[in-house]
């Protein structure tokens, strides 16, 4: 049976802690690139001051999965942020105050 969690939306990564240990979903800032143009480069990397990064606890109710509330961390001018799948690492691309070239980062 499938259920929802209002604090998941698009763009949006899960990871399992080791062991059997509780899953994580990430949410942040994102850049969404268009497929069906020819694409010759990255996508702007145009992420805010004000960007953040959500991390919910998605924890088992010996039934199924339930979302628990989110923590909310600040991440200025990082996006794209992706969990691992060991939930131990966030990797996010960030973009400068004045420009929107991106590196690849790990916060």
């Amino acid at each position: 049976m499938c259920s929802s969690v209002d604090t998941v939306s698009l763009y949006q990564h899960l990871g399992a802690g080791l062991g059997g240990a509780d899953y994580f979903v990430i949410n942040s800032q994102f850049t969404s690139d268009n497929p069906d143009t020819v694409v010759t480069s990255d996508p702007d990397a145009g992420f805010s001051q004000g960007a953040q990064m959500k991390l919910t606890p998605m924890m088992f109710d010996g039934q199924h999965y339930v979302g628990k509330p989110a923590v909310t961390a600040p991440s200025p001018f990082e996006g794209d942020s992706v969990l691992s799948p060991s939930t131990k690492l966030v990797i996010s691309r960030s973009a400068t105050s004045s420009s929107s070239s991106a590196t690849c980062c790990a916060g």
